[in-house]
């Protein structure tokens, strides 16, 4: 069994573009940080009319204001900071009425924060709503997935199909490649998905040197939730235990 914090961990969650594309109003442009458009999308939240424009901001968020509101509570040289301090708080976007100075421009780029600008008189609290119910929306849908994957997964191992049909599966489903290793550490099988992932020879060397990161993970501790992220060459990987009988019967990484 693999733990929920990674079956959550890997659903496929809105991301900017998605919500760009299919339900910000006709007519919204990016003017920056187009490097960002993957970032996953939590929630919608618009500006105050007072300082501090944005309060008990989590990450992830998608940041609603108007050039105008920045001018009346902060003056307009604020924006490049505000940009700044956006993205140093995890904000995923920004959707803004007005076209902001070119230093904020400047300073989304730098950040990859995309910086969308809405069509002028958008109603920036009708449009939160709306994109609150989309984002739910899509959460819910999201979780759908997550069971029927478990459950096709399920069908595939009680039919005896295999480790490599359920990898297959797997990596189709997340779209990453994803590998198994028996619990020494040793690799067992993998597979690449949409051209992506490294040949086994590359793959076992770098497994073996992640293998101490491996190692000291306290995967027995109850209050665990059986993931970590570990190094994997360059990169990282995320890692779940897979329970078996008596203990752990090895680990499936997604890379």
């Amino acid at each position: 069994m693999v733990s929920a914090r990674w079956e959550r961990d890997e659903q496929r969650h809105m991301t900017v573009e998605e919500l760009w594309r299919r339900f910000l109003p006709p007519g919204t442009s990016l003017l920056a940080g187009e490097r960002g458009l993957a970032r996953q999308v939590t929630w919608p939240i618009v500006a105050r009319a007072r300082a501090p424009l944005f309060e008990r901001l989590q990450g992830g968020e998608i940041a609603l204001l108007t050039v105008d509101g920045i001018r009346q509570v902060s003056g307009i040289a604020a924006t490049a900071r505000l940009m700044a301090s956006l993205a140093d708080l995890g904000v995923s976007a920004v959707l803004i009425v007005g076209h902001p100075p070119a230093e904020a421009l400047q300073v989304a780029s730098e950040r990859g924060l995309p910086l969308l600008r809405l069509p002028d008189g958008t109603a920036l609290p009708d449009l939160a709503g709306s994109l609150a119910r989309a984002i739910a929306e899509s959460q819910e849908a999201m979780h759908r997935w997550s069971r029927e994957l478990g459950q096709q997964l399920n069908t595939l191992a009680i039919a005896g199909q295999g480790l490599s049909a359920i990898l297959r599966k797997l990596a189709a489903a997340v779209e990453r490649p994803v590998c198994f290793e028996t619990v020494d550490g040793a690799l067992q099988c993998s597979q690449p998905w949409g051209g992506h992932g490294a040949g086994e020879a590359w793959l076992e060397q770098a497994l073996a040197a992640s293998r101490p990161a491996l190692r000291e993970e306290r995967w027995d501790d109850p209050a665990g939730d059986g993931c970590a992220t570990l190094p994997l060459g360059e990169g990282e990987r995320l890692v779940a235990k897979v329970d078996g009988g008596d203990g752990p019967a090895g680990f499936l990484s997604l890379l």
